[in-house]
């Protein structure tokens, strides 16, 4: 292998890495949130009043506070999700290159009807990759997206009832 396809793989394998850092991050901190808004449940429900029933732009801070919860939950589903698929995305890789390499060592030494069946399975397999490569990346968008909105309704909710204090 030459120096360059070298260096593309240990870029490809560092980029690999840090994506899968930053959705691990997520899921921790989604995670993390969650269970200082407990916290702060507790120290809300021990104030004198019923600042949980409160209603601010019609509707109520606890329906908030469950949104926020249900969404976060989502982010942090979303970002474990993401290593699952993208350790079957490389196994999928990996496999069609063994079919390939397979395909090509195979060549005059078996029937065209058997060459015909593993270059329909070698196509399966990489329309697989593609339903994988898609969702991975889509999952990963959805997984940011869900973790700032259910970070904001959550912040706004502390705000809200801090307020109501």
């Amino acid at each position: 292998m030459d120096t360059k396809q070298e260096n593309y793989e240990t870029a490809r394998k560092d980029l690999l890495s840090a994506t899968y850092f930053f959705y691990e991050k997520i899921a921790f901190y989604s995670a993390g949130i969650i269970s200082l808004s407990i916290t702060f449940i507790g120290y809300i429900v021990s104030k004198p009043g019923k600042i949980l029933f409160e209603e601010i732009f019609g509707i109520r801070l606890y329906q908030l506070l469950i949104i926020s919860w249900i969404i976060l939950l989502l982010s942090l589903t979303f970002s474990i999700a993401i290593r699952l698929w993208g350790a079957a995305y490389a196994a999928r890789v990996a496999h069609r290159e063994w079919l390939l390499k397979l395909e090509i060592n195979l060549t005059g030494s078996y029937t065209e009807s058997s060459h015909t069946e593993l270059r329909k399975y070698i196509r399966k397999t990489s329309q697989k990759i593609e339903i994988l490569k898609f969702i991975t990346k889509h999952a990963g968008w959805i997984s940011t997206v869900l973790f700032i909105i259910g970070t904001t309704l959550l912040l706004t909710f502390v705000i809200l009832s801090f307020l109501k204090l």
